[in-house]
């Protein structure tokens, strides 16, 4: 569906720009309660019918910031693994 090719492109985009982010990936470590303000575009295609057009961009916008966390994850497995 279009929301998944969305989700799945929002991924890979965060993967690539989060990094020059710092200042609002900091800030986003710090309160992951903001990672909600990216599914509420979501809310707009259950109140109204959506086109696919909007599928794929609240797919996009909802993909993009969980990038962070798995980055974030891997860092800290890489991290680990340089301890050890």
């Amino acid at each position: 569906c279009h929301r998944c090719l969305g989700l799945y492109m929002g991924f890979w985009f965060g993967l690539i720009v989060w990094p020059q982010l710092k200042t609002f990936s900091c800030l986003l470590a710090r309160k992951p309660r903001l990672l909600l303000i990216f599914f509420v575009p979501s809310l707009a295609d259950l109140v109204f019918d959506g086109n696919l057009w909007s599928r794929f961009t609240t797919g996009l916008v909802a993909g993009f910031p969980v990038a962070l966390f798995v980055g974030m994850a891997f860092q800290q497995w890489k991290y680990r693994e340089r301890i050890q």
